[in-house]
């Protein structure tokens, strides 16, 4: 019992794990509603850690009253978090899903039918609104713009992003949006300019909650092969994809063969450039290179070489890649490339002028 705090305060939770237990120190938030402000204040164990497993009686916790700025920031998102649940439940409740063996043009034609551009131009004003305070609180920056806002990591804000459980709403919107109701990504910005804002907004946020922050990069990584199939619509999901992996040593070093198999299946389908220019990020780390996911890329493209050749084509807003499989390398070819046959001996450089 603890009756020096009072309802409404927020309250750190510092987790010490057992002795020999490789895990690193977490903090996370008690809300208001943990609390009751009788004679010895006490604290409700359940879903007491947000983020982590839960409290156990090998477990040593830390009460401490956090400082009032953060108290601020931990009511602004989870005023937030509540909106964003409300938003991601309506669009679940009125939209309605087209027919996803439709093609690309039908279903656009399709799903402007549906009540999805009345409920988002209702929605966005209020979605822009709390995204706009939610990434800016990110960084450190005078830049008002969420999408333009850039500066040194607000670690604090971050983590609270991840811990009340926002990042994951909105990568939920964005699912829905885009797999739920079957929306094809290619033109999404140019026929359907809110759904493009909404989804912009939320990876962005994404994009923002892991910038130079471990914690948060290594929660999302999951979700990254499911980024990839939203690059084509320009949403950010790329930019997003990239913050979570680049010279992130403990998720490159990390990466098997099946997630590099999953990027190539998104590849075949979704002739995204962008997925070929993540792969260049995996094999690299600060400058020094990957072996083990160099070698996976190089059998990946060695394999299937046929399935990865495409005709570049540059368009206004993407480059496109266009399957030209059998008509560039034919059979002969191609075997004795993967023979690997060894390199000739480069010349010997000239001897130097006479003096």
């Amino acid at each position: 019992a603890h009756s020096g705090l009072g309802v409404g305060e927020v309250v750190w939770v510092l987790q010490h794990p057992p002795e020999g237990e490789d895990q690193g120190r977490r903090k996370v938030w008690i809300s208001d509603s943990s609390m009751q402000n009788v004679e010895g204040t006490t604290f409700c164990g359940q879903g007491v850690l947000q983020d982590g497993k839960d409290p156990d009686n090998t477990d040593v916790l830390e009460l401490r009253t956090a400082p009032p700025h953060l108290t601020m920031s931990v009511e602004m998102i989870r005023r937030s978090q509540e909106t964003l649940e409300a938003i991601l439940e309506h669009l679940k409740c009125s939209t309605v899903p087209v027919d996803a063996t439709l093609p690309d043009e039908e279903r656009i034609a399709a799903i402007k039918m549906t009540p999805l551009g009345p409920i988002l131009r209702k929605l966005l004003p209020v979605l822009e609104s709390v995204m706009a305070r939610l990434i800016n609180g990110c960084t450190h920056s005078n830049e008002q713009d969420p999408i333009l806002r850039t500066g040194p990591p607000n670690a604090a804000h971050q983590e609270l992003l991840r811990q009340i459980g926002t990042v994951e709403t909105c990568l939920s919107i964005v699912n829905h949006l885009f797999d739920d109701l079957h929306i094809p990504t290619p033109t999404v910005k140019r026929d359907l300019p809110l759904l493009w804002k909404a989804s912009r907004l939320c990876y962005k946020l994404v994009e923002m909650a892991c910038f130079d922050n471990p914690a948060n990069k290594l929660h999302i990584a999951h979700h990254v092969v499911g980024f990839m199939k939203h690059t084509r619509a320009e949403v950010g999901a790329y930019f997003a994809s990239v913050t979570v992996y680049k010279d992130t040593k403990s998720l490159l070093e990390n990466m098997y063969e099946t997630n590099f198999k999953m990027y190539r299946d998104v590849i075949v389908t979704s002739r995204s450039s962008r997925i070929l220019e993540f792969l260049s990020v995996t094999v690299k780390c600060n400058g020094v290179p990957i072996r083990k996911n160099q070698n996976i890329v190089a059998d990946m493209i060695l394999d299937d070489m046929k399935k990865m050749i495409y005709k570049v084509e540059i368009t206004e807003d993407d480059i496109l890649l266009h399957d030209i499989s059998g008509l560039l390398i034919e059979n002969d070819t191609f075997n004795k490339y993967r023979e690997m046959t060894p390199l000739e001996a480069a010349p010997k450089p000239p001897p130097p002028p006479p003096p």
